[in-house]
């Protein structure tokens, strides 16, 4: 398997830090925010961004075609709303071979952020993989709302390298930035 090249759109402050409202929330925050939440206003004009961003990566990497995966949420069957947009975007500008997510949570995990478990196993643990056949020889992207710890993709790379991808591919949205304590 060639080696996995990693990619983030922006970075992201959260809008709490160690239970206080974060003066270094930016904009980012917020699209991400928008992206995650199907009610917000500005939903649509986060997803349309992010789905611009994404397209963006796949062209400059190359991508022709391939597997697209995403990151499963924190419940069974849970994803980030905004995803769905994406990948039908994806699927309409590049041929994907796997006509829906292959990354299933099958097991509820605690969210990070209410202090459930960083490390990787609850994740390698909680997620399976569907359509094995799928993935191997093929180019692969994974992709991800905000990446902390990166525990959660760490997991869904090591379940994909399993499977005898051609290359692995992960795009995250934010990536947290971390503070000094």
């Amino acid at each position: 398997m060639k080696l996995i090249n990693h990619h983030t759109i922006c970075s992201y402050h959260p809008f709490y830090f160690r239970g206080y409202r974060n003066k270094y929330t930016d904009i980012n925050a917020c699209k991400i925010m928008d992206f995650k939440n199907p009610y917000s206003v500005y939903h649509k004009k986060s997803v349309d961004y992010f789905c611009s961003a994404v397209l963006d990566i796949l062209k400059r990497i190359g991508f022709m075609s391939g597997i697209f995966l995403i990151v499963p949420g924190h419940s069974p069957g849970s994803y980030a709303s905004g995803f769905y947009s994406i990948f039908k975007a994806v699927r309409s500008s590049f041929y994907i071979f796997n006509k829906q997510n292959l990354l299933v949570r099958e097991k509820q995990v605690k969210r990070l952020s209410n202090g459930g478990e960083r490390g990787i196993d609850v994740h390698l643990k909680s997620i399976n993989i569907y359509g094995k056949e799928l993935i191997k020889n093929n180019r692969v992207i994974i992709i991800d709302d905000v990446l902390t710890t990166g525990s959660t993709m760490s997991a869904c790379v090591s379940i994909v390298s399993r499977c005898c991808p051609k290359s692995i591919d992960t795009i995250v949205l934010g990536k947290t930035i971390k503070y000094l304590r």
